[in-house]
């Protein structure tokens, strides 16, 4: 003990200037009037903690004692880890939406749960989006294996860790529609730049691929300027799309959004930049985000699909799968007021193109 006061000392005298004058201070921890002081022994220290594991607390007015055991900080321990869970339950919430939830449980008639428990292909499944197609794919494999079934949609995985993926619209459609757009608003032969998430997500990385493909085949003329990162956060899109309007200037012709954080950024970036006539924002986002902005005459093209459509058909083809009528090798699937789907690539049920919002139909959409 001695030895490690001396240390500190030694150090802060190295700190400070000659004739400095330190305060020093210690923790004195006092238990019903007596300063515990350091531990002399291993009988003392044990005595110490006995002293320090809890405290009796006594009513004033009826004289009923009740033991209060102290902190032990053990992870399991209810009483220590309320704080704990109290900051987890604040930063799970930090993650939902702005929304209404409920969360319903109910227990199944005692005949249909033996039934369930042993044809779990009959009675459950899965509706899933990827963030990332590698990672999830054991978690659902281990699905597959318990006869669950596991639709996807919106955001793929790999392909045999799911029966079946309800793709919002053709890869190629989504780069058709925006490189289309941008040609209508600025020419052929325009210069642009791109804001994405990161570049291995694998919705946005495929569609950078397929609008490459199509410039280069469809628009030679244009410049691809640059693609900057910026995750799923509105700060850095705003950033990033200020990046290119500074750097470009002149040059730069359009911003690409690449999600629905990024094109509302952007077109806000260029808004208050000033340069709403030079620059073209186009992106993939809501039509409720990009309301102000179209109505602003800002921005002109928006594209996405048909979000609730979308989930409609997400969940038409689960309910078709537990039924038995959609099966591998089908070529089309009934979706209700959708109509009839195609099937592609042998397990990805296609939605349709995609959708452009533009000022003459923006309003018709509350999503």
């Amino acid at each position: 003990m001695l030895r490690n006061a001396a240390e500190k000392a030694a150090d802060v005298a190295g700190r400070v200037a000659v004739g400095a004058v330190v305060v020093a201070a210690d923790t004195v921890v006092v238990r019903e009037g007596r300063i515990m002081e350091k531990p002399a022994d291993e009988e003392h220290a044990r005595e110490m903690l006995r002293a320090l594991g809890g405290h009796v607390q006594r009513c004033v007015d009826c004289g009923h004692d009740r033991i209060a055991y102290n902190s032990c900080r053990n992870r399991h321990c209810p009483k220590c880890q309320s704080l704990e869970r109290v900051r987890w339950v604040e930063a799970r919430s930090a993650d939902l939406l702005p929304t209404h939830y409920f969360h319903v449980v109910f227990t199944l008639p005692e005949e249909i749960a033996h039934l369930a428990l042993q044809n779990k292909r009959v009675v459950y499944g899965i509706l899933f989006a990827a963030n990332d197609p590698v990672a999830i794919g054991p978690v659902l494999t281990k699905a597959l294996e318990a006869g669950i079934h596991v639709v996807g949609y919106d955001a793929n995985s790999v392909p045999e860790a799911r029966e079946w993926f309800v793709n919002q619209a053709s890869f190629n459609g989504i780069a058709k529609a925006m490189m289309d757009s941008l040609a209508a608003e600025k020419g052929e032969d325009a210069s642009f730049g791109i804001v994405t998430s990161t570049f291995t997500t694998p919705n946005q990385a495929r569609w950078i691929s397929e609008m490459w493909a199509y410039t280069n085949q469809c628009f030679p003329e244009m410049t691809w300027l640059e693609t900057l990162e910026a995750q799923e956060d509105n700060n850095l899109s705003f950033e990033a799309t200020k990046t290119l309007i500074a750097k470009y200037g002149d040059e730069l012709d359009g911003v690409f959004g690449m999600t629905s954080v990024a094109t509302p950024a952007g077109a806000d970036a260029v808004t208050q930049e000033g340069v709403c006539d030079q620059v073209s924002v186009i992106g993939l986002a809501l039509p409720s985000a990009m309301k102000p902005f179209v109505e602003s005459g800002c921005v002109k093209h928006v594209v996405l699909w048909n979000a609730v459509d979308l989930g409609y058909a997400a969940v038409y083809a689960m309910r078709a799968v537990v039924d038995g009528t959609l099966k591998p090798g089908d070529t089309e699937l009934e979706a209700g007021r959708l109509g009839t789907l195609q099937i592609i690539n042998g397990s990805e049920i296609l939605l349709g193109p995609p959708t452009i919002f533009t000022p003459e139909n923006i309003n018709d959409f509350d999503f």
